[in-house]
């Protein structure tokens, strides 16, 4: 039990899809199948090695990224039904910098190894800007960015917990003083009348 959920937002490429639950060959032939929009990993080596299926909620995705912007605005939050974009970060972009949350992840960034091949996380030259976009959108290239603050929106900057999340990510022990505590409260809801066991 740690922090690997909030890691997870930020070091792996996110792109929309559908999953179809529940569907027979009749339900397909009149439409009743059940369609859920969800987010799957679309990182590079996720792709070409087939691995196994990774996949996130619109409640998971929206506290670190805001929906694409069309036309100068957002319209609202993330949602894999409406929103074609992919969800990912750069190692660093100003004062977003990622190396203590890629520590954790073994220096990986979307299933890319840093410093290997030519993937030089932490570089803002934009050959390594290219490749880290094409590394996290590998199979969703055509895709426009969900809006982040590790993408250099500062405009649009991400969802309403993306600071949140990055804390998280980079500090464990910061996740689990707000998590305990927390988890003590909902625990605790409506129970007034709790006291301490006596002795048996």
């Amino acid at each position: 039990f740690n922090n690997d959920y909030f890691i997870s937002m930020y070091v792996k490429g996110w792109c929309p899809e559908v999953n179809v639950n529940e569907c027979s060959s009749h339900d397909e032939s009149i439409g009743a199948c059940k369609k859920k929009h969800q987010w799957q990993r679309c990182d590079v080596e996720f792709v070409e090695l087939g691995q196994s299926h990774e996949m996130m909620l619109n409640s998971d995705l929206c506290l670190a990224y805001g929906d694409p912007v069309s036309g100068g605005v957002q319209d609202g939050q993330l949602n894999a039904g409406e929103d074609n974009c992919c969800a990912w970060v750069h190692t660093i972009e100003n004062d977003w910098d990622m190396s203590a949350i890629l520590a954790k992840s073994g220096n990986n960034h979307c299933n890319k190894q840093c410093g290997q091949d030519g993937y030089i996380c932490g570089d803002q030259g934009n050959h390594q800007r290219a490749r880290e976009f094409f590394a996290c959108c590998a199979h969703e290239t055509a895709r426009v960015d969900c809006q982040s603050l590790g993408l250099g929106s500062f405009a649009f900057p991400g969802g309403p917990a993306a600071h949140d999340v990055f804390h998280f990510a980079e500090d464990e022990l910061h996740w689990a003083r707000a998590f305990t505590g927390a988890w003590k409260r909902v625990t605790e809801q409506g129970q007034g009348t709790l006291r301490t066991v006596g002795q048996c």
